[in-house]
């Protein structure tokens, strides 16, 4: 299982942080206007998250393929963040018995080059913090 996660990682463009921060998110047509942000009603938790995705749990079907507009909130800052994504897998989580749902890794599709550069920088402050022993 350890050698699995090693050889994701090694894969990976962007090393990812386990997190569990809440998200809200609408499915969207790729092909149609995009909603406003106040507007997304549906609500996840984001697993892990990295520069180039995330993995989110919801309890509403997503399926592989499906676009999805995203807005987050981090605790260690106070800023928003806004984007868009592509579900590229989909595993029924049964993890929670009393509510079950779906997991699901998420390529960001469109973000800006400065947003994700600022999230990246997030992230390593975390991984750092974390690797001195400190979260």
């Amino acid at each position: 299982m350890e050698e699995k996660k090693k050889n994701e990682e090694e894969h990976r463009k962007h090393y990812r942080i386990p997190i569990s921060i809440p998200i809200r998110y609408e499915k969207v047509d790729i092909k149609k206007s995009f909603l406003s942000p106040d507007k997304l009603s549906l609500e996840g938790t984001i697993l892990d998250i990295g520069g180039g995705g995330i993995k989110i749990r919801t309890e509403e079907e997503i399926k592989e393929g499906d676009y999805l507009e995203l807005k987050m909130l981090l605790s260690i800052i106070p800023e928003h963040y806004h984007f868009f994504g592509q579900v590229r897998w989909v595993k029924e989580d049964v993890s929670r018995p009393d509510k079950p749902g779906h997991t699901g890794g998420v390529y960001f599709v469109e973000i800006s080059k400065k947003l994700q550069n600022q999230l990246i920088r997030k992230i390593n402050k975390i991984r750092k913090i974390r690797k001195e022993g400190f979260l």
